[in-house]
């Protein structure tokens, strides 16, 4: 899979999944990285991979259907060492109900995030690239945005550092 956009949230599976708008899911992770997550978000009751299509590329950035999207998944897949069957698969995974990926997808992203906050209480976010279960995760705090901000901004997720978002 291309990127990974994991949500550690106090909401069970089904009320994230009732909250998301039209076109995005969410699905459980993986045991090891559910307790990983749960490990680092103490109020999480649920760890889950957001998706729009099936992957989470659409949520990190705007444009993520087009070619210079996957030619830079290909880099990277190339640098990570995986095999032309294995970039294949996630390059056909990630190029999968491209439909869902208008440009307007983040803001209604943020949107949700926002709403999320205040309904579900402090969540932490954490994006990766790929889906393998991951090491444990640092116990250093994440940084805390809080939604009164209105608007998250453009950096407010960055690879490979957890964020949580509080009311």
């Amino acid at each position: 899979m291309c990127y990974a956009l994991y949500l550690a949230s106090p909401l069970t599976l089904s009320e994230i999944r009732s909250m998301l708008p039209s076109g995005f899911g969410a699905d459980l992770v993986d045991p090891v990285s559910q307790r990983l997550l749960k490990q680092r978000h103490l109020d999480a009751q649920t760890g889950a991979v957001l998706l729009r299509g099936r992957c989470s590329c659409a949520l990190v950035e705007a444009g993520a259907a087009d070619g210079v999207w996957e030619a830079d998944l290909r880099k990277r897949y190339r640098a990570a060492k995986a095999s032309r069957d294995d970039i294949i698969r996630a390059l056909e995974r990630h190029r999968a109900l491209t439909e869902l990926r208008a440009a307007d997808g983040i803001d209604v992203f943020a949107k949700f995030i926002i709403e999320h906050a205040k309904n579900a209480g402090a969540s932490m976010y954490y994006l990766r690239f790929g889906v393998d279960p991951f090491l444990p995760l640092t116990a250093v705090p994440a940084p805390t945005i809080t939604e009164r901000a209105k608007s998250l901004g453009t950096d407010w997720l960055r690879e490979g550092e957890p964020v949580v978002v509080a009311p």
